[in-house]
């Protein structure tokens, strides 16, 4: 079950989506009306109202994960596996600090 956090602030007010295990989902934020009450409750209510609407479309990451890689390989040209099979070599010489965890 998601959950929905609202962040009342001086300067601005956010709304939040978090899923099951606590990850982020969806945020917004807006600016809070300088001393207008009624302005302040609107503006949480409309964002408490989109996050009603976001909770209920939103699927957990893990599936919102699984539904990029499948997406991904069906928009490939050749099958994933015949790509990575091929071992095809693109790169540099030179390997930074910053690249090393990406380099396998």
């Amino acid at each position: 079950m998601n959950r929905i956090g609202i962040d009342l602030g001086g300067t601005k007010i956010e709304a939040a989506v978090l899923g099951r295990s606590g990850d982020m989902l969806w945020s917004e934020r807006v600016a809070t009306p300088k001393g207008d009450y009624v302005g302040t409750l609107q503006a949480i209510s409309g964002l408490v109202e989109r996050a009603k609407k976001i909770s209920g479309e939103v699927v957990s990451s893990e599936e919102l994960k699984e539904q990029v890689k499948i997406k991904k390989r069906e928009d490939m040209l050749i099958p994933l596996e015949d790509y990575v099979k091929s071992g095809i070599y693109l790169g540099t010489k030179v390997v930074t600090p910053d690249m090393k965890p990406f380099v396998y």
